[in-house]
């Protein structure tokens, strides 16, 4: 197993200090951030690994570590970042983005792991896009056979849902891919709706909104551990479904148990999720990725015939996509106009305040 760190440079947030340091050689509590990174590694058994640095190169220096060089980090994001490691895309390796970790085996699964734990792994545009970019290294990829989804478990939850904070704009800046108007994410659900190798999501803990909608949408098979449970909250922000969800959920449940859930904001538990055939399996906590990794290789050869599965995958999802697509772009232009209500506003100022929002209607 391999690690690939893009080493963090001028950090929009902390100009300030890195005139003479970049942000990854900062200290706190006495060690750098990249020092932690690399222990955190070594001390997960894994010693083979590379850097990419640019900004302020010459201040990273340390030993045992590979090092590759990005001269032209001003006009590159974190992912364009990684094509300056090229010859160590293969094997086994964990490719460590701002959001995810990227991992990639010989025997040919791949693990994404949503990696926000100091907040509860709640996603944004960034993590949409990196999700995005592993996707499409999957398909160039022949090695790549089929993908796990999960959250990571430092976090304690799959995903806790969007991430509003004004801080992670300033970031997005760096995503020129971003587009701010797609908040149904349309392009990523796409995306997940004709790749052609199988997708398990792994649900390890809470799943809030975009947690919810993006393994129905994405995934081919999901399993779930028992005190996992799914938050359809958003009536309760005043907003609606994303990813295709107004057409996914009526579809596997029903349009009357669909509206219920998501008029009242339901909270969906494991059970109850899997009694509605919206996950396959609910598991104990300690035997989900080892169920999902058995699953994984009984869908790539030798035990699975990949391409009866990949043809298979393709003949049932190809007519409902132009229905996916009209119904995102729906989702997009509702989304537009409830992101601007005052009921949205509402909802955001009695989360923080932690009260029952009031709602006007508009």
């Amino acid at each position: 197993m391999k690690a690939i760190i893009i080493a963090a440079g001028k950090g929009s947030r902390l100009k300030n200090y890195t005139q003479d340091l970049p942000k990854c050689m900062l200290k706190f509590g006495g060690k750098t951030l990249l020092e932690r990174q690399l222990e955190a590694l070594r001390a997960n058994g894994i010693n083979d690994i590379t850097v990419i640095k640019g900004y302020m190169k010459e201040k990273i220096q340390y030993r045992k570590v590979k090092y590759y060089i990005n001269d032209n980090y001003e006009n590159n994001n974190i992912l364009n970042s990684l094509f300056y490691a090229e010859p160590e895309l293969n094997d086994d390796v964990i490719i460590t983005y701002s959001d995810i970790l990227y991992e990639k085996e010989d025997n040919g699964i791949c693990t994404i792991t949503i990696s926000k734990p100091e907040r509860r792994n709640a996603v944004t545009y960034i993590t949409f896009v990196e999700i995005y970019k592993a996707l499409e290294d999957m398909e160039k990829d022949k090695n790549s056979k089929v993908l796990i989804i999960t959250g990571d478990p430092k976090g304690n939850a799959f995903t806790s849902g969007g991430y509003f904070k004004k801080d992670m704009f300033p970031k997005m800046k760096k995503y020129p891919e971003i587009d701010l108007m797609d908040i149904a994410q349309k392009k990523l659900c796409l995306k997940f709706w004709d790749f052609n190798k199988p997708v398990i999501a792994a649900i390890n803990g809470m799943a809030i909104g975009g947690g919810v909608t993006m393994p129905l949408a994405g995934a081919d098979l999901i399993y779930m551990v028992e005190d996992a449970w799914f938050g359809f909250y958003f009536s309760r922000r005043g907003i609606i479904p994303e990813f295709g969800a107004t057409f996914i959920l009526p579809f596997l449940v029903g349009f009357q148990k669909a509206k219920e859930i998501c008029y009242f904001g339901r909270k969906v538990s494991a059970q109850e999720a899997y009694e509605l055939g919206i996950v396959n399996k609910v598991l104990p906590k300690n035997k989900l990725i080892s169920y999902a990794r058995e699953i994984a290789l009984r869908l790539i050869p030798p035990k699975g015939a990949s391409l009866s599965i990949k043809l298979m995958k393709k003949t049932m999802h190809a007519y409902f996509k132009d229905i996916l697509g009209k119904n995102l772009d729906l989702e997009n232009k509702a989304l537009r106009k409830l992101f601007a209500s005052q009921d949205f506003k509402e909802s955001m100022a009695a989360l923080k305040e932690k009260r029952d929002a009031i709602f006007i209607g508009r």
